[in-house]
């Protein structure tokens, strides 16, 4: 194990390591280093979201299978070919429309167990059917978990 620490953050982790008999190696962090500033961060993470959504298919699913809210936690479609939906996920709609969601919004495509998959980025609704674009190109969808954030179709904020 090597940990790099400042001022001795990780002593507690690292001693329970050594105990169980892992070697570990401290070293300090370069004087180079320091966190990015919150400018940083921000273009950092729209990169990673212009990249993720490059040369993304748009693919169709029900509106029903729209997550909402996720207060209850996760759950489980209906079906694996990524277009009908049951609408019977925490807070999905249920009647196979999708209110308040508009093209741009960042949606999160998950398994059956609640686990995402990968983003995308809705591009049409159709009263039934929602249009995302995504790089995710697994059969087992199950839920778009709706995000909080929109952006443009080159991936920059709305």
């Amino acid at each position: 194990m090597v940990a790099i620490e400042r001022a001795g953050e990780l002593a507690a982790l690292l001693a329970l390591l050594e105990r169980e008999g892992r070697a570990v190696h401290r070293l300090a962090p370069s004087p180079a280093a320091r966190p990015p500033t919150p400018g940083e961060e921000e273009a950092y993470r729209e990169g990673r979201l212009r990249a993720h959504l490059y040369d993304a298919s748009v693919r169709l699913f029900g509106a029903g299978r729209l997550v909402l809210d996720w207060a209850a936690g996760p759950w489980s479609g209906n079906g694996s070919d990524g277009a009908a939906g049951n609408g019977h996920g925490p807070g999905g709609t249920g009647n196979g429309h999708a209110p308040g969601v508009a093209a741009g919004t960042v949606v999160g495509l998950l398994d059956g167990g609640g686990f995402c998959l990968g983003l995308g980025r809705v591009q049409a609704v159709h009263d039934d059917r929602v249009a995302v674009a995504t790089r995710v190109t697994r059969r087992d969808v199950a839920g778009l978990r709706v995000g909080d954030f929109r952006v443009a179709e080159d991936g920059s904020p709305l």
